[in-house]
């Protein structure tokens, strides 16, 4: 390595050293408490063997990290922000783990380690995969940190798409804005058609990263339709898939102009974005047929 990125000497940190807006990462507590940490422990337990090398990328608080420690000969967990990883560090020695993680402060694109790794480990996911950079990272880096024939985790994620009325009306204005439909926000009225399955990625394979689909869509009831309800599901490994939570991949809820629709009506649904590139590379049209 031409420069060492290793996280030896971490500091201690609570909410007065540094102060709580020097914090870059609050809401690593709130991903903690979320089930799906749960759902990830499963498969690391099942995937990751003994003596295996394990490269996290992403590392965050190192907690996927910690789980894969159980079995592994040795894990590198990669964290780009350097507070976070200090934290993390800090965390694993204090997990008497130390011996087995080594926490490198490293740009993921970029990661550096001294051996192939038989797992990767990549939770840098979002609803079809359009902000986070889990697609580019993964292309950019797979053939150089994996051994022929190593394991990713998550395996697949497949994204889906329905027609949705969603109530926009607030105090008699009407605000048709992209959400997330999380916890604490208005939930889609009703569902005008089946969840349809658009896009399917295996992070075993090169991916394109720009995605470009049209479809028919099949209404199934008659009313109104004025939202595109996007959603992802992630399979880590056969057996286990993670579906959408509040702080992991919520509903992206899409608006459009209110069409009339009634059953058997088709509607041509166009999306466009790129993997990894934020939604602000996203475009997409509805008409009816």
């Amino acid at each position: 390595m031409t420069e060492d990125t290793t996280i030896k000497d971490c500091k201690v940190y609570y909410p007065q050293d540094p102060p709580w807006e020097s914090f870059l990462f609050q809401h690593h507590f709130n991903l903690l408490c979320d089930s799906r940490v749960g759902v990830w422990r499963e498969a690391i337990l099942r995937e990751v063997k003994e003596g295996d090398v394990v490269l996290e990328l992403g590392s965050g608080t190192g907690i996927l990290s910690m789980f894969a420690a159980s079995r592994a000969k040795k894990v590198y967990a990669v964290e780009k922000v350097r507070n976070m990883a200090e934290y993390s560090a800090w965390r694993i020695k204090c997990a008497g783990l130390s011996d087995k993680i080594t926490v490198l402060n490293q740009e993921a694109r970029n990661v550096d380690i001294p051996e192939k790794a038989d797992v990767v480990i990549a939770e840098m996911l979002d609803t079809a995969m359009i902000q986070e950079p889990q697609v580019p990272v993964l292309r950019n880096v797979l053939d150089r940190v994996l051994k022929p024939g190593g394991r990713i985790l998550p395996q697949k994620v497949v994204s889906t798409v329905a027609l949705a009325y969603c109530d926009y009306i607030f105090y008699s204005f009407s605000f048709p804005l992209p959400h997330f439909e999380t916890t604490e926000v208005r939930k889609v009225d009703r569902l005008f058609s089946k969840p349809l399955a658009y896009h399917e990625m295996d992070f075993h394979e090169t991916l394109d990263p720009l995605v470009h689909r049209e479809m028919e869509v099949s209404v199934i009831s008659n009313g109104v339709v004025n939202s595109l309800k996007i959603e992802s599901e992630t399979l880590l490994v056969p057996g286990i898939v993670c579906r959408g939570s509040h702080w992991f991949n919520p509903p992206l809820i899409l608006p459009f102009p209110d069409i009339k629709v009634e059953e058997w009506d088709k509607i041509r649904v166009v999306l466009d974005y790129k993997l990894g590139g934020g939604l602000q590379t996203l475009s997409y049209e509805v008409t009816k047929i």
